[in-house]
């Protein structure tokens, strides 16, 4: 049944008809909103030298520029989910270079997800264990899915890296 004159422009269209464009703005402006907020987040983030080497992928650049600045200095104060962001890119080279040196293992980022559940997709065991090694929480559960390391381990196929996780 058409909504008629108080319908506006959707006076033709039905109210479900009208509830589903609704929806579509909905997801298309919040998609909008959240693209700007990654490229603000990304462009941020890419003033930092540091950081813009860890992003880069270069982790020879990245040694060495932490030898020249003497380390981790407030690093983890300016960038906090910095390693979960480089764990999710698979940049394992500078997540072991800022883990030597002391960078925190247990910060999770918006969604809740942290650099172990990111070792734990990624199936690299290694890499689970130095995290670990450093504190790294297996019991964390992500936001988005609802769960721990292992069980994103178990789920992607990696079912003797969920047993080292406590899965």
């Amino acid at each position: 049944m058409p909504l008629g004159p108080r319908g506006g422009p959707y006076a033709e269209d039905s109210l479900a008809a009208l509830v589903v464009h609704l929806n579509r703005e909905a997801m298309a402006h919040g998609a909008e909103m959240c693209l700007l907020r990654d490229l603000y987040r990304a462009q941020r983030q890419r003033r930092d030298p540091v950081v813009a080497v860890a992003l880069g992928g270069a982790a020879a650049d990245l040694e060495r520029l932490l030898r020249l600045d003497g380390g981790l200095g407030d690093l983890p104060d300016r960038d906090p989910t910095l390693l979960v962001e480089l764990a999710g890119l698979g940049r394992w080279d500078a997540v072991r270079s800022l883990v030597e040196r002391g960078f925190p293992v247990t910060v999770a980022a918006d969604d809740g997800s942290t650099a172990l559940h990111h070792a734990a997709a990624n199936g690299t065991p290694d890499d689970a264990r130095l995290l670990l090694d450093r504190g790294a929480d297996p019991t964390a559960v992500d936001g988005r899915f609802g769960m721990t390391p292992a069980g994103w381990a178990d789920y992607l196929g990696h079912p003797e890296l969920a047993a080292l996780l406590g899965g």
